[in-house]
Formats: C-alpha cells, sequence, structure tokens
C-alpha cells in the first residue's frame, strides 16, 4: 500500500514468479508509484511477461501516459494474443506520442477488427498532437483514418481537418457530402463550413458563397448551422429562395424577444413604425441586443415553435418577417394560427389583429390581403401571455386555393 519509489527493486523479481496472482500485485504495487523508475519498471517487463502480466500492466502504462513507454509497448502491439494487442494499441492511444504513430497505423491496417478501431481512435489522437508544430503530417493522418473502418474515428479525423480548415482539404471532403450519412457526413459539413469562412477570409467571396449554399441545402431548416449560413449568405449579397408547399410560408426571419404585458399588446414597437425591415439592422429591446435570425421550419402545416428559439417565453413578443414573391398582381388570403395574440402587415399595411389569449389552430384567422408582382413583405408580430408559444401562416389566392408563390 506504499508508494515508495525503493520498493521497486524489490517488487521488479516477482514479475518471475510462476504465481500469476504474485505477477500481478507486483505490477499493481509498482503502478502506485509515481515517476519514471516505475514507469521504466513496468516497461521493461512487458518483453517477456505473460498475456497476463501483459494485461495488467499494459492499462498502468496507459495511465501513466509516459512516451518513453512507447517502444517497449509498441513492440507488443502485434502478435496472436488479440487481447493483448488490443490493450496496447489502447495504451499507445492514451499517450498519443508521435513516436506510437507507426505502431498504430500498422495496427490499423492489419489487426482483427476490434484492434483496427481501436487503433483508428488512438491514431487520430496522435494526429491531435500534431497538429500545431506538424500540420502537414496531421493532416495527411486524418485522410488517411477517413480511408478506414469506424464512424466514430473518421468523424473524429473530421473534426482534426474542421480545425484546420485547409482549403486544400475541400476535394478530399465535398464528396463526403454526398456518399456519407450521420456522423461522419455531419462533420464533413462542418468542415467545409469552415473552409468556407477561411475562403470568405481571404476574400474568395465567390467560393466561399458556393460552399455556403452547398452546406445549407444539407442541413435542415432550424438547425442553428443553417441560420448562421443565411446570415452570411446574406451579407455576402445572397437572397435564399425557397419553392413554397402547399402554400405554407415555412422560411423566416425572427427577431425578440421583448418582455410585454397583454394591456400593451398593441403597443408599436421601433420594428413596426419603419418603413422597410432592415435584416441588418441590431435593435435593443429590455436592454438587450437583438438581430434578426433566419429560421426555416419542417412542419408540414408551417408550425413555428417559439419557446425553444426565445428569452424570455412568457409575457413577450417577437417579431416574424417573410418576403414572399409572386409572378403577378392578385388577391390572396392570409391563414394564420397563433398561441396566442397576432398582428399581421402586408407591404407595410396592418391587415389583421387578434389581441386574446388562445391555442393554436392551423388557419383560424381568415385575413383578405393584396400582393403586387414581384416580392411582398409580411411582418407579423406574434405575442405570448403563457403556456406555449407558436404561429404558422399559409397563403390562398382568393378562391382558396393554395398560393403558388416563392420565399426568399
Amino acid at each position: 500500500r506504499t508508494a515508495d519509489p525503493a520498493l521497486i527493486g524489490r517488487m521488479t523479481p516477482l514479475f518471475q514468479s510462476a504465481n500469476p496472482r504474485v505477477q500481478a500485485a507486483a505490477a499493481a504495487a509498482i503502478h502506485r508509484i509515481p515517476g519514471k523508475p516505475a514507469t521504466q519498471a513496468l516497461a521493461a517487463a512487458l518483453d517477456k511477461a505473460s498475456p497476463a502480466l501483459r494485461g495488467v500492466i499494459l492499462p498502468s502504462l496507459a495511465a501513466r501516459r509516459d512516451a518513453e513507454a512507447v517502444p517497449a509497448i509498441a513492440a507488443v502491439a502485434a502478435g496472436p494474443d488479440e487481447a493483448v494487442w488490443l490493450a496496447a494499441v489502447e495504451a499507445l492511444g492514451a499517450i498519443a506520442d508521435p513516436s506510437a504513430a507507426p505502431a498504430m497505423l500498422k495496427a490499423a491496417e492489419t489487426g482483427p477488427e476490434a484492434v483496427k478501431l481501436a487503433a483508428a481512435q488512438g491514431y487520430v489522437r496522435v494526429a491531435d498532437g500534431m497538429a500545431e508544430k506538424q500540420p502537414s503530417e496531421a493532416s495527411a493522418m486524418y485522410h488517411r483514418v477517413l480511408g478506414w473502418q469506424g464512424d466514430e474515428a473518421r468523424a473524429a479525423a473530421l473534426v482534426g481537418l474542421r480545425r484546420m480548415a485547409s482549403p486544400e482539404a475541400l476535394p478530399k471532403i465535398e464528396p463526403l457530402l454526398d456518399k456519407e450519412k450521420g456522423k461522419v457526413r455531419d462533420e464533413a459539413i462542418n468542415v467545409c463550413i469552415a473552409i468556407g469562412v477561411k475562403q470568405l477570409e481571404a476574400g474568395k467571396r465567390d467560393e466561399a458563397k458556393r460552399i455556403f449554399q452547398k452546406t445549407l441545402g444539407l442541413l435542415p431548416g432550424m438547425d442553428l448551422r443553417a441560420a448562421d449560413l443565411k446570415k452570411r449568405l446574406r451579407a455576402l449579397g445572397e437572397k435564399m429562395v425557397f419553392e413554397a408547399k402547399d402554400g405554407v410560408i415555412s422560411a423566416w426571419w425572427l427577431l425578440g424577444s421583448f418582455k410585454v404585458e397583454q394591456k400593451d399588446w398593441e403597443k408599436a414597437l421601433e420594428p413596426e413604425k419603419e418603413k422597410e425591415i432592415d435584416l441588418a439592422k441590431e435593435y435593443t429591446f429590455d436592454g438587450k441586443k437583438r438581430r434578426w435570425d433566419p429560421v426555416q421550419t419542417s412542419d408540414a402545416k408551417g408550425i413555428v415553435q417559439l419557446d425553444p428559439l426565445f428569452t424570455p417565453n412568457d409575457n413577450c413578443g417577437c417579431y416574424a418577417y417573410a418576403e414572399i414573391v409572386v409572378g403577378e398582381e392578385q388577391d390572396v388570403r392570409l391563414k394564420l394560427g397563433s398561441d396566442d395574440g397576432i398582428i399581421c402587415w402586408v407591404n407595410g399595411k396592418q391587415v389583421h389583429a387578434f389581441l386574446k389569449p388562445r391555442s393554436l389552430k392551423v388557419d383560424e384567422d381568415d385575413v383578405e390581403a393584396h400582393f403586387a408582382a414581384g416580392v411582398n413583405k409580411v411582418l407579423l408580430k406574434i405575442l405570448e401571455g403563457g403556456g406555449q408559444w407558436n404561429f404558422c401562416v399559409r397563403l390562398t389566392d382568393a378562391k382558396g386555393q393554395p398560393l403558388k408563390f416563392r420565399m426568399q
């Protein structure tokens, strides 16, 4: 139970005992002793140790994380005993020293499946440690892992490539967007976005725009990355265009939230006083800076759930803005639902207000309005007392048929 370094000399001869329990006890005793002499004693014992004793020593060396033990561990990171091979690979991965890379590479390419998977993960950790001072070597290691088994290791390699954000990696990463799925595809998207940001910083706006547009098309509308990409594209002068389905407005810009009691729901705030909505403008509500953020709902009825998006979300309100593009001038109907209140403007003119608490019911309010050919601007103020907070809007023509339009 003591951690006296003087005990090392008394413990190491016990590794030669015929009793496996004595061998393991000696290894455990040395493990409790800090410092390099203990590490050296454990590493030296590996060569002639039985598989059972190696199974005790290797986790101990892994926990000590001393790079001096790598050669001894690498020497047993192969061979017929899969359990020892796996323990050695896991120890090398825990130490994660560059000197462990060759043994990890060999294990990842030639070992049994469990060894390959562990080696791939450890190999990525080695690359992570090299990335700052040896970026070229680390990048090559990350790319090598992408061709191996194991989605966990491949996703981890992509995290490393995202941190590097090297444009030279793009030709190898972009194909993953189409052929991969799950965590690997998701991390590949992150790599591409990071590269796009770097290209933008380098003044390569067209390439950044291309990358942002491609990755945006792969993300669900409520994904925070999608909102960020929409902001970046708008700053680049791009307007995202979405075809409407069944007349549902699914793409909005949201601003808020702000505190407001029901008695003040009609009180006009700055956004509704403006002649034109400036999506780049910053507002102050309740002492906090707020900006317009894009949101796209995947709900078939166009319901936007506001509670997860805003704080506060009781006794409060927010604004929602959409640009609707139609081919010709026409009368339209807005089918609104809200929990609780809602005020609606079309092209700067207030066309509707419901200022009482209620639960959302799709198409509950039927509002007449007129659209010009081209872009039409719909502004909503959605107001909340307590409980759930959401809204939805569907557009029809004057006869009640779903309107054909685009959102931008």
